[in-house]
């Protein structure tokens, strides 16, 4: 039988190289802390900022979505794509939308999580497995509004030294 704890051996893994893209470039768009781990989906990646902080969770099938369709055009069809074939796509009206999503330290994101684009996670939030998030969250909240932690802890942890989520720590 494995002891459980062992899970939990720093000696055998190293956290710091737990989160990977797997994208081209992504450094150009993308900033991911220390010790932050976890195997995101990113939808659009590449066509807006995705900052994510130190010491985060991130479960598996998490997906990250950075654009979408525009919902406020006479169609949401993305009719720009079919330049190739229709000479008048190329002058359709834009079609679609990006926004940068913001993911603080310290944030756990549950199995099949979806962030929308345009979201802020605050520092310590705690984000539901199968939750869809398309408003920001603020420090130390779960998602579904209830505090993390009582008022007077909470403010406590925002006022952390910004040091122990250096990048050199």
């Amino acid at each position: 039988m494995t002891d459980p704890k062992s899970r939990h051996d720093l000696q055998r893994r190293r956290t710091d190289i737990h989160l990977s893209l797997h994208h081209e470039h992504a450094e150009q768009w993308a900033t991911i802390g220390r010790h932050t781990y976890g195997h995101p989906l990113i939808q659009e990646a590449g066509t807006a900022t995705l900052k994510i902080g130190s010491y985060c969770s991130i479960a598996d099938q998490v997906v990250l979505i950075l654009g979408n369709h525009a919902v406020d055009t006479v169609t949401t069809y993305p009719f720009r794509t079919l330049n190739k074939i229709w000479d008048g796509a190329s002058q359709a009206e834009d079609d679609h939308r990006t926004a940068g999503i913001s993911i603080g330290h310290d944030v756990w994101i549950g199995f099949r999580a979806i962030i929308l684009p345009g979201v802020t996670i605050g520092d310590g939030a705690v984000i539901g497995a199968g939750a869809i998030v398309t408003k920001d969250v603020i420090l130390y909240r779960e998602r579904k509004q209830f505090f993390r932690f009582q008022e007077f802890f909470s403010i406590r942890l925002e006022r952390r030294p910004a040091l122990m989520f250096s990048p050199t720590v």
